[in-house]
Order: C-alpha cells, then structure tokens, then sequence
C-alpha cells in the first residue's frame, strides 16, 4: 500500500468520522485586488478551518490528522536511515501546502476558466 494511497483514503474518511462537513469556498468575481486577497486567504484558511455539521466554523481535524498520519505512515516507506522525524514533518508541510494551493484552484477556477475559455458570439448583420 502506497503513501499516496493511504493518504487519499484517510482524507475520504476522515471528514464523516469527524462530523465535518468539506465546504468549496463560496465564488465570486475577483477584478478587485482586495478581493482576491480575500478569497485567496479564505481559500488557505480552509487547511486549517472547516464547516462543521451544524453550520459554525472549527478546526479541521480530517485535513490535519489525516495529512498527519499519511506523513507517519511515510516513514514506514523510506529505508531505514532515511525514515526519520524530519522527513515526516517535511512530508506533512508539503502536504499542507498541497492542499491549499488545491484550495486555491478550486477557488479560481471559475473565473480563470470564463476568462480563457470565454467565447463571444458574433454580431451578425443580416
């Protein structure tokens, strides 16, 4: 069993185990600068903050300890001099950071996608 493995099914699991609920961060449009900061800092938030069952905000236990245990669940894979503490933090971080920047493309996608794939009809005088 793969690191990859265990990490996509204890990221499927996780969330009903804990009562969470993952929730797509809400669109909109993005042409001010404050609002893509905005939307780009709600987009990483959601690593760490999820929407809870009843509908108020908590931590996001099946993001961390899901990425937690695949990043322990790492070491078992690499050879024994290389299977240490440092290897499972980097693992974890760089989980982490995967997971925002999924975030951040989940967030952008609509309106980077209507801005390359808009097509105009054309004006025809008949």
């Amino acid at each position: 069993m793969t690191a990859a493995f265990v990490a996509a099914a204890l990221a499927a699991a996780l969330p009903g185990a804990s009562w969470e609920t993952p929730v797509p961060a809400p669109g909109a449009s993005n042409e001010v600068t404050g609002l893509t900061r905005q939307h780009s800092a709600y987009a990483a938030e959601r690593v760490l903050v999820t929407r809870l069952h009843d509908g108020s905000e908590g931590f996001n236990y099946s993001a961390t300890v899901g990425h937690a245990l695949a990043s322990v669940l790492t070491m078992t894979y690499y050879p024994g001099p290389s299977a240490n503490v440092g290897v499972a933090a980097k693992t974890f971080g760089l989980s982490l950071a995967g997971l925002a920047g999924g975030h951040l493309v989940t967030e952008f996608w609509p309106d980077v996608k209507e801005r390359l794939f808009h097509r105009h009809e054309l004006d025809r005088a008949d």
